[in-house]
């Protein structure tokens, strides 16, 4: 009878807990913030790595465990969390012979850092062996179940100031453009990304920031030939797609990377997933997005929020809170699947989700506008280039 990956985790972590076990395949690592309560071998993440053979019986390099990659600004598949603090590694890297092979779970396959595990210190029902350094690993890892992703702030990941310095950017452009050129061409997603990865030797992130950026020149003509000016928002009702708008702006006020997109749209690395939690930046988002609608004279808002996204209706308590306290004339709907009620919507909408853009008949790049006005201090990585 096969056990399911949550229980055969579990059972690892108990068999390394009781009898600090050097299982095959499995590594432990221990944080530095916690680098007391071991030997000091400590990496910059405490990540489980598995061992898997190639087709040849080699150990193979470690795959990062993600989404298949989405086309540009397309919503995450919903169930999974946030994995903007997933760090990722190149595909391609081969270890040494006789080196561990190392596959890293992200966050999304119920990974949490361990930035959130409470102090061993107030763990007082433990024995003295037991908070031993040498099962401090173990004992970290264990304590990580199914924690609560508690981060305060939706801001960059600890690698992007090198994955995303200006240095990185020609490489990074010819790769959108040569992502852009085979999808055009029919090429799938997965294989195209891969060879366009590897060609440029890009990390996971930066591969996903490709896949954010990227469309084809046909794509690129339709979506730019509806797009909308300020001028024409003035005395409308504006259709908002309000986690693509919200997350994007929390994002460039947090400090994290904001991506422009061959389609001159303003776009996160992360994205959403299927569970939505306020930040500290969500509140002045929102402000900013009523200062830049109300200084255009924008009639009215309506608000789309995915349903099947957890903590959509806080959002909406959220979202007519803010509009309440400043008295402006917005609505807030929680839908199954706002793309539908958008793409189909004969007003002007904001969004940066493919699908919707390729269907709906005008739109406006809201989270451009507010950041590029209100957020003048946001790391701006223009991948945009057509070449």
């Amino acid at each position: 009878m096969s056990m399911p990956l949550d229980q055969c985790r579990l059972c690892t972590f108990l068999i390394a807990f009781l009898f600090d076990a050097d299982l095959p395949g499995v590594v432990f690592d221990v944080n530095p913030e916690f680098d007391h309560l071991g030997d000091g071998n400590a990496r910059e993440h405490d990540k489980v790595s598995h061992c898997e053979p190639d087709q040849g019986g080699n150990r193979a390099g470690h795959r990062d465990v993600a989404d298949a990659p989405d086309h540009v600004g397309q919503k995450d598949r919903p169930g999974l969390v946030e994995d903007s603090d997933e760090k990722g590694k190149n595909p391609g890297d081969q270890p040494q012979d006789g080196d561990r092979a190392q596959h890293r779970i992200s966050p999304a396959a119920g990974n949490v850092m361990l930035s959130h595990v409470e102090p061993l210190g107030k763990q007082n029902e433990l024995s003295n062996e037991t908070r031993s350094p040498k099962y401090a690993a173990a004992r970290l890892r264990f304590a990580n179940i199914n924690m609560p992703d508690d981060r305060s702030h939706r801001g960059p990941h600890p690698e992007d100031a090198r994955l995303f310095a200006p240095s990185q950017w020609p490489g990074l452009r010819d790769a959108v453009a040569d992502f852009s050129w085979l999808l055009g061409r029919g090429y799938g997603d997965v294989s195209a990304l891969k060879l366009v990865g590897d060609r440029y030797r890009l990390d996971q992130r930066q591969r996903k920031a490709v896949t954010r950026s990227a469309c084809t020149d046909e794509a690129r003509a339709l979506r730019l030939s509806k797009q909308g000016t300020r001028e024409e928002l003035a005395g409308r009702t504006i259709h908002i797609d309000g986690y693509n708008v919200l997350t994007t702006i929390e994002a460039a006020l947090g400090g994290g990377v904001v991506l422009v997109g061959r389609d001159t749209l303003y776009r996160d690395i992360a994205g959403l997933h299927g569970t939505w939690r306020r930040v500290e930046e969500t509140i002045p988002a929102l402000r900013l997005v009523g200062q830049t609608v109300a200084e255009s004279r924008v009639m009215s808002c309506i608000w789309y929020l995915d349903r099947p996204v957890s903590n959509s209706g806080r959002l909406s308590e959220i979202v007519r809170g803010v509009a309440a306290e400043n008295g402006w004339n917005w609505e807030v709907l929680v839908v199954p699947n706002p793309d539908n009620d958008l793409a189909g919507n004969p007003q002007i909408i904001a969004t940066a989700d493919s699908i919707v853009l390729d269907r709906c008949i005008r739109w406006f790049g809201l989270a451009r506008a507010v950041i590029t006005a209100k957020a003048t201090g946001a790391y701006i990585v223009d991948l945009s280039s057509t070449t």
